[in-house]
């Protein structure tokens, strides 16, 4: 470093009359110390696009983990649906079978409540029938 600043103080002494040599080393110290700060720059800046690659890149990573994450639960989603479907496709089996065990009961018990209608009827018009028959007998016997 202390020999960068001899070498341009001297270029610049031996390119321009120098009327104050303190003047030119500070104009010396300053350009060096920035250019300094300017490598200094870009090297944090590299650093910093190094790191931000590498988050990105994370990133991605975490978007993969969390794209087939979705993906399973997606397709477990779908083992469920599939046993809901074999669920409800029992329970309409069921449901059916529960139905023409009703419709056999309803049947049976309308045949049966047609047999006591007619029983009834048919005792009905006996007792008529017997009720006619003493009357008729007590009138004329």
């Amino acid at each position: 470093m202390q020999v960068l600043t001899e070498v341009l103080e001297h270029e610049l002494k031996t390119a321009f009359e120098v009327k104050d040599e303190g003047a030119v080393h500070r104009y010396v110290s300053l350009m060096l110390e920035q250019s300094i700060d300017k490598k200094e720059n870009e090297t944090e800046h590299a650093e910093f696009r190094e790191a931000l690659v590498k988050m990105d890149a994370k990133t991605d990573a975490i978007l993969l983990e969390m794209h087939e994450g979705f993906k399973r639960m997606d397709e477990r989603f779908e083992a469920v649906d599939k046993r809901f479907e074999a669920v409800d496709k029992r329970f309409e089996d069921i449901i059916s079978r529960f139905d023409e065990k009703f419709e056999s009961n309803d049947k049976r018990f309308n045949d049966m409540n047609k047999r006591f209608t007619m029983m009834f009827a048919f005792m009905s018009i006996g007792f008529v029938m017997i009720g006619t028959l003493i009357t008729v007998f007590q009138i004329l016997g």
